[in-house]
């Protein structure tokens, strides 16, 4: 939410912050300003995610709906520290249950679980050793995919006794083929 300044006294407001209609309220009346500057507009529609072709490239709208039988559910969004483990641990459990499991070659300690859906792959790297390894990520005969590293190569360390998301991939283009071919080595 947003806070409050003199051109926001006319619309919703909660707790001294605008709410979602009167958001929605002033970013209508200043689509509607004939003689507004544009460059205010596209400021608001780039802030809310949208790119210049009118696509929304940088937000993800979603939906929850809760039902409760005995209690009236809340629910309040949180920030999650990016170094914080409980997403990270979220992520490997699901994984873990839901993807395919390959063993490493030449280590039967070293587990690569990975999960495929149509829009998206998560890879995660169990190790149950007891010692730290670190991993070569080779995705470069991967075609149109981008990872959440950034990198067609890179090299991970996996401690012992644990698990860890090695990468997120997605097609780079989702109107086109994608192919996803990643190797992976033991270095150490």
């Amino acid at each position: 939410m947003l806070g409050l300044s003199a051109e926001t006294e006319n619309f919703d407001t909660k707790k001294n912050e605008l709410t979602r209609q009167g958001f929605m309220d002033l970013n209508l009346m200043e689509a509607n300003d004939r003689e507004g500057d544009p460059r205010d507009l596209w400021v608001t529609l780039l802030s809310m995610g949208y790119n210049k072709a009118l696509e929304l490239t940088e937000a993800c709208p979603f939906v929850i709906d809760v039902y409760a039988d005995k209690c009236k559910p809340r629910i309040k969004a949180v920030h999650m520290e990016p170094c914080s483990g409980q997403l990270e641990k979220a992520v490997c459990k699901s994984v873990l249950s839901k993807g395919d499991a390959k063993v490493m070659d030449g280590n039967e300690n070293i587990i690569v679980h990975t999960h495929k859906c149509d829009t998206w792959i998560t890879s995660v790297i169990e190790n149950k050793s007891g010692d730290k390894v670190i991993i070569h990520i080779n995705n470069e005969l991967s075609k149109n995919c981008i990872n959440n590293r950034g990198l067609n190569i890179f090299a991970v360390e996996v401690a012992p006794k644990s698990t860890m998301v090695c990468q997120h991939v997605m097609p780079l283009n989702e109107r086109q083929e994608w192919i996803y071919y990643c190797v992976y080595s033991l270095i150490s």
